[in-house]
């Protein structure tokens, strides 16, 4: 698979995640089954970002896509997901900001702070302090050229720790054990995609398309979600 085919594979699963939480009832078991495959979407995204920084041409204009995108996003984001916090694109734009300061600033007296002060910055956004940690792993392990196994488990740790303390005050052991594992599954997922299935290449065909899809599909899916529950909304009223 190319970076495209695996991005697409992301965005379906993030287009679910969303669907759910627009339209979907909550605690019903389709709203946990559909959320639950929203997270193949967020340390996908964050490998690709890492990569993406490495073999960008500028960099500069990398940031300006995401900020501008993000900011385009934000009303649709608020309106679509009821959510009052800032969407995943503000998230990768920090932690883009984060690679650059982990690979930039050579003074540790500066970069750990730096780097703590936007791990502070995420938590008003959409994967919060999840999103920074992944992208840390990943940056740390890409230019040493490390097994991803190494940040693929580390981000699997993390999201199955934090299910199990959210779960485990609702629900009895086994479903918090087994709930756990079901929102962690799409890190392994996303984990054998890009280990086993990725070939390291971008699409051939369609390069400018692809470049500016991804940062297009976010607010205009939606928008579209938006349009849909307003639609549902006035037809059971």
């Amino acid at each position: 698979m190319n970076r495209e085919q695996i991005k697409l594979t992301a965005i379906a699963a993030m287009t679910i995640n969303h669907t759910a939480i627009a339209l979907v009832p909550p605690q019903s078991v389709m709203y946990i089954i559909m959320t639950d495959i929203g997270y193949l979407t967020a340390v996908t995204m964050c490998y690709f970002l890492v990569e993406g920084y490495y073999h960008t041409r500028s960099k500069m204009a990398y940031m300006q896509r995401l900020g501008v995108s993000a900011i385009v996003s934000q009303v649709p984001y608020m309106l679509a997901l009821g959510l009052r916090q800032l969407n995943m694109l503000f998230t990768l734009f920090i932690c883009f900001v984060v690679i650059w300061v982990m690979d930039k600033v050579k003074q540790m007296v500066l970069k750990i702070p730096a780097v703590v002060i936007l791990f502070c910055c995420s938590f008003f956004c959409d994967w919060a302090f999840k999103a920074v940690l992944f992208t840390v792993f990943f940056a740390l392990t890409y230019r040493a050229k490390q097994s991803l196994v190494i940040p693929f488990s580390a981000a699997f740790f993390v999201q199955f720790c934090l299910s199990l303390y959210e779960y485990q005050q609702a629900y009895p052991d086994w479903q918090t054990l087994l709930l756990s594992l079901a929102s962690s599954a799409g890190i392994i997922l996303s984990g054998y995609l890009i280990i086993r299935k990725y070939n390291g290449k971008r699409s051939d065909k369609h390069k400018t398309f692809w470049k500016w899809f991804f940062y297009l599909y976010y607010p205009l899916h939606l928008t579209l979600l938006y349009i849909i529950k307003l639609t549902l909304g006035g037809i059971l009223q």
